[in-house]
């Protein structure tokens, strides 16, 4: 065996051999270090980002007073006869009106009546295949919006921003 620079400078190959496991020992405890500091911050960091500070990260506080609620105004369930079936069949609805504004309701339960005509107007005008489908449905409510806000359209600067039925049924 030749003679290295290491044995020509009188020292032993023992020291140099111990070193190396030592050097193997620190690598798996760090890679386990580093695995268990990784799986401990990326949930919490994902927790942090996600929850954001609660209002969509725009920096600005959303203060739920001030989120408008919706105005409705609910009016008694109203039967009509359906068109073209000689009074045989009847819809039964319950109409909810959403209104632009909370004042709009003591206007509208003045009118009340007028109100309520004129839902039954629409709503009877239509036949029975006008009031079966989806696409029908949402036609009449448009219609409906449409009528008390012609009503209400010379008294106060409100409107119907849409109408729900809670009861809808043909009979």
């Amino acid at each position: 065996m030749a003679p290295t620079d290491d044995m020509m400078d009188g020292e032993d190959l023992a020291p140099r051999a111990k070193a190396k496991p030592e050097a193997k020992k620190k690598g798996p405890f760090l890679l386990i270090l580093i695995g268990l500091i990784v799986m401990i911050a990326a949930p919490a960091g994902t927790y942090f980002f996600m929850k954001g500070n609660g209002n969509g990260g725009n920096g600005a506080s959303v203060d739920p007073k001030k989120i408008p609620q919706p105005v409705v105004m609910d009016i008694d369930p109203i039967t009509v006869n359906i068109s073209g079936t000689r009074m045989t069949r009847v819809l039964r609805m319950r109409v909810h009106l959403i209104l632009s504004e909370e004042r709009l309701k003591t206007v509208l339960d003045e009118m009340l009546p007028m109100v309520k005509d004129r839902i039954m107007a629409v709503a009877g005008r239509r036949t029975l295949d006008e009031l079966e489908s989806v696409d029908d449905r949402e036609s009449l409510k448009r219609d409906l919006a449409m009528e008390v806000n012609s009503l209400i359209r010379n008294r106060m600067a409100g409107s119907v921003l849409d109408v729900a039925f809670s009861e809808f049924l043909i009979q």
